[in-house]
């Protein structure tokens, strides 16, 4: 037997759908591996709707002359700046492509409703 869950907000229908487990309505998170001018590295993970821009910056001429990015993410106060290689920076934009694409392919489906919040 299929469950259908609706819900109401000031007279209008806001959602008609199957119930979904709690795993289907977490955000999409991307994770990749930060690293600075002078090489230091680390890890972030982010929900990919925060993710604003991906954009170039330079390194001191003295350092070791690696292409570096910044990925700008939205936050409460403002942006959040994570460095992250030439490379890194194009396996985050692969993600997000195929992030959009399976949004698409949802909508396009009919059968998966998808709410922003």
């Amino acid at each position: 037997m299929r469950q259908l869950v609706l819900l109401f907000l000031a007279g209008s229908l806001l959602f008609a759908g199957p119930i979904l487990g709690a795993d289907v309505l977490k955000p999409y998170k991307v994770t990749f591996r930060t690293t600075d001018c002078a090489g230091d590295t680390g890890m972030a993970s982010v929900d990919v709707d925060r993710i604003e821009k991906i954009r170039s910056l330079e390194c001191n001429p003295d350092a070791s002359g690696r292409r570096i990015k910044q990925v700008l993410t939205k936050s409460a106060s403002g942006y959040e700046v994570h460095t992250v290689t030439a490379e890194e920076a194009d396996k985050i934009e692969k993600q997000i492509n195929v992030y959009m694409d399976a949004r698409r392919k949802a909508l396009e489906g009919g059968k998966t409703i998808i709410i922003d919040h």
